[in-house]
């Protein structure tokens, strides 16, 4: 069983435990406890439910719906601190009216920094009146993954139970962020390049390469799975088809960013999205990671740890990023005020919950107390 990706989830959940029940009044001790207490009852529920029930994941994706959304739609976006929502919002909103969007600010006032491709998934969202409905989608996207990777709906229902038992998946679904799908694309990203594994033809690779760039034209930390896979491909085909698959997805990812600073060059070298997200993880944080990412794409070839990998080096990240912010602005103010926004911890969720999916090691272990029929 890989204890590693539990222990991963279980620090997230912690981290979100700790932090936002302070807001009303419940002490570390009680918050954790209470956190603890709810994980354990969700694996206490996949190993004494009934089979029926764990064969059928959609039943439990509809009950989240149905209990998620009139939530969701009573929550005020305007007085949200998170301003992911807005930045999305905002900048497609000023396409159409003709104003440069890069130089546009969210309802904090915040400067929007994401990448291009990023506001294109986005996009059918915003058309149907609030972009936060992305997250119920990629909740869907995301069972579906897990049935694929895991060989059937018991896996889907391990992954979405839990997701579930993060307090910081219903955080971002109330908040009407974006991590949890744009890193649900960058599995299904990792899913895919598998699935195209047994055509060898130029048009494959080509499309494989095509479809890397659109991803890092996302957000910056989808270069972690994009180097394990160019780490596996070099151990497969050799350094000429790495160079190959670099220099494609390269090249699609700056094409996405090219219709903004023919729009306007100064103001795009002034709101530089990518001199913005290449701040939130110092250099000398990122090679190290991204060495490594190469090297164990290398030593996976087959793509078997492929998520767990990912997870883990994603987490490795965030949690350096993290405790460089403690250590300079000080603990309180890096985790409880506005020094780090630990929503970061949500980025490597989708891939251990995955990784844990696609074993099958965890779900045979809590099906093993349930009785056997005659």
């Amino acid at each position: 069983m890989d204890f590693v990706c539990l222990a991963g989830l279980a620090t997230v959940g912690c981290l979100f435990a700790l932090k936002y029940p302070s807001h009303f009044g419940m002490g570390p001790p009680l918050s954790v406890t209470t956190y603890f207490l709810g994980f354990l009852a969700v694996a206490w529920l996949i190993r004494k439910m009934p089979r029926r029930f764990l064969r059928r994941p959609w039943i439990w994706i509809g009950a989240y719906y149905l209990a998620a959304i009139p939530a969701f739609l009573r929550v005020d976006p305007q007085a949200l601190q998170v301003d992911r929502w807005s930045a999305l919002g905002n900048f497609i909103g000023a396409i159409p009216r003709g104003e440069f969007p890069y130089g546009k600010l969210s309802h904090l006032g915040h400067l929007i920094s994401g990448f291009p491709m990023l506001f294109v998934l986005a996009l059918p969202f915003y058309f149907l009146g609030d972009v936060g409905w992305m997250q119920f989608a990629a909740l869907a996207a995301f069972a579906v993954l897990s049935q694929k990777v895991g060989g059937g709906p018991e896996a889907a229902t391990l992954a979405v139970l839990l997701l579930f038992a993060q307090p910081g998946f219903h955080y971002e679904v109330l908040a009407r962020s974006d991590l949890f799908a744009n890193m649900t694309v960058a599995a299904w990203c990792m899913y895919g390049s598998d699935r195209l594994k047994e055509d060898k033809s130029i048009g494959r690779f080509v499309r494989e390469a095509c479809l890397w760039g659109a991803l890092l034209a996302t957000r910056g930390i989808t270069a972690v799975p994009f180097l394990l896979r160019a780490g596996s491909l070099f151990r497969s085909h050799g350094l000429k088809r790495v160079f190959a698959f670099g220099l494609i997805s390269g090249l699609v990812a700056v094409a996405a960013f090219i219709p903004f600073y023919l729009w306007d060059a100064e103001a795009f070298r002034i709101h530089n999205p990518l001199r913005v997200q290449a701040g939130y993880a110092p250099l000398t944080f990122f090679l190290p990671v991204a060495g490594l990412a190469l090297y164990l794409g290398h030593a996976d070839p087959a793509g078997e740890r492929r998520f767990r990998n990912a997870g883990l080096l994603i987490l490795s990240l965030v949690t350096t990023c993290f405790l460089r912010a403690a250590i300079i602005q000080g603990w309180k103010n890096a985790f409880y005020e506005s020094g780090f926004d630990i929503t970061y911890f949500t980025l490597p969720v989708p891939f251990l919950i995955l990784a844990l999916a696609e074993s099958g090691e965890l779900r045979a272990a809590l099906r093993s107390a349930q009785p056997q029929k005659p």
